[in-house]
């Protein structure tokens, strides 16, 4: 199982060659900080190569605190679209500081 986190940044910063604004979107793989940038989508979905999600079977959404259904629906469809032979599952999680934690297995 890989996860990947999606979550807001709180300063700027240069981390792994990547330039982080405060109040971006950063997406971390295995704890590692992957891909950051103004559109969340774009950040799953480079969070999502980077855990070679083509060779899982399932994909898992949890979706935080700060997410609504209807938005997470919404991220769910365009990430089956974009991966039509994998499951994709979403769940309420809750977290209060993550907008999404996705696993792959």
């Amino acid at each position: 199982v890989q996860t990947a986190e999606i979550t807001t940044a709180v300063r700027a910063a240069l981390v792994n060659g990547l330039n982080i604004q405060n109040g971006s979107y950063i997406g971390l793989v295995n704890g590692e900080l992957a891909a950051t940038g103004q559109d969340v989508l774009q950040v799953i979905q480079e969070a999502l190569k980077k855990i070679e999600t083509q060779e899982k079977e399932l994909i898992t959404i949890y979706y935080g605190n700060g997410v609504g259904p209807l938005q997470a629906r919404q991220m769910a469809d365009l990430i089956r679209e974009s991966y039509p032979g994998q499951a994709v599952e979403l769940v309420q999680g809750g977290q209060p500081h993550y907008d999404y934690i996705i696993s792959a297995e």
